[in-house]
């Protein structure tokens, strides 16, 4: 069972011990309403009645999280700075709807009704949300381990035949186009 929660996020309707066997339990994860903040406290002493199975946060989810599997060096030659990907959040939330604690009771609606009761105390902290804000000198650090909030400057190609051919063209056209991600990493 804990490998199906690790593996998935929101609600799941259908966590079963075996491939032929019954849903044993639904799960959500409690409102996450803030883009970066440190976690100050999580309370979770209202959270029992008889249909909830289990509320979990980080501190009983020592388990990691998935790996980026997209391990290369940038142009430099340094390695990536791959940030941790915990399955709940650890002593801060870096987007809005990070998880920071998950439910399992016998409903779905148990669930919701009992995330609800979970108390969770914030210490908001600065906030960007454009990626190429974020990464301009003495902005926000989501991560310490990746400086200017850059995982890694991946270059490929020949610079200088490219180069050759937009100085050579007879018209170049230049064009932002601003994106949530660069990489099919899902944030859930």
């Amino acid at each position: 069972m804990l490998e199906a929660l690790c593996r998935s996020s929101g609600t799941t309707l259908d966590i079963r011990m075996s491939r032929d066997g019954p849903p044993i339990t639904q799960r959500t994860s409690g409102l996450r309403p803030h883009a970066h903040a440190e976690i100050a406290d999580i309370d979770t002493n209202n959270t029992t009645a008889p249909d909830i199975v289990a509320v979990f946060t980080a501190a009983d989810m020592q388990v990691g999280g998935p790996p980026c599997g997209l391990l290369v060096n940038s142009k430099d030659g340094s390695p990536m700075a791959e940030p941790p990907h915990p399955v709940l959040a650890q002593g801060k939330v870096r987007r809005v709807r990070d998880p920071v604690a998950v439910v399992i009771a016998e409903s779905l609606a148990q669930a919701k009704d009992c995330a609800e009761l979970i108390q969770v105390s914030y210490q908001l902290l600065p906030v960007v949300v454009a990626a190429d804000e974020a990464i301009k000198p003495h902005r926000p650090q989501l991560f310490d381990n990746a400086l200017s909030n850059i995982c890694f400057d991946w270059h490929l190609g020949d610079k200088a035949a490219v180069e050759t051919a937009f100085t050579g063209a007879r018209h170049v056209t230049r064009l932002d186009l601003p994106i949530a991600r660069t990489t099919g990493n899902l944030t859930q």
